[in-house]
C-alpha cells in the first residue's frame, strides 16, 4: 500500500514545446525520377537520389502524381484526388500522410 508522504514536490512550471509550423503547400521534389514497380495492390517505390525503397498503395502514388504537377495544400490535394476532406479524420491523415512523405524526402514545402 502507497501512503501519501509530506514531502512537496518542487513546482515544475509546464514546458512548452512549439512545433513546427506545417507547410501550407506541398510539392514534389524537382528532378525526382522514381522507379515504380506494381505488387499486387502495393507499389514498392525506389528513390535513386536517397536509396531508399518504400512499399506503398495506389493513394501515395496518387498523392506523389497530384504534386508532380501542380504544389497544392492538404485540402486542395484532397480535393483534386476526391477525397471527403470532412470526413473521419480524412485532411488530418492527408496531412499526416504529407509530413511522412517530406521525411522520406519525396515532396518538399513551398514558400508562399
Amino acid at each position: 500500500m502507497v501512503h501519501p508522504t509530506s514531502v512537496s514536490e518542487p513546482s515544475l512550471s509546464p514546458v512548452t514545446v512549439a512545433l513546427p509550423p506545417t507547410p501550407g503547400r506541398w510539392k514534389r521534389n524537382p528532378g525526382s525520377v522514381l522507379q515504380i514497380v506494381r505488387f499486387d495492390h502495393n507499389h514498392v517505390l525506389f528513390n535513386p537520389a536517397s536509396g531508399s525503397t518504400h512499399l506503398v498503395n495506389d493513394l501515395i502514388l496518387d498523392i506523389l502524381d497530384a504534386l508532380a504537377h501542380e504544389p497544392a495544400g492538404g485540402l486542395e490535394l484532397a480535393q483534386r484526388l476526391q477525397l471527403e476532406a470532412g470526413e473521419d479524420g480524412t485532411l488530418l491523415e492527408l496531412e499526416r500522410i504529407l509530413q511522412n512523405l517530406d521525411q522520406l524526402g519525396l515532396i518538399t514545402p513551398v514558400d508562399l
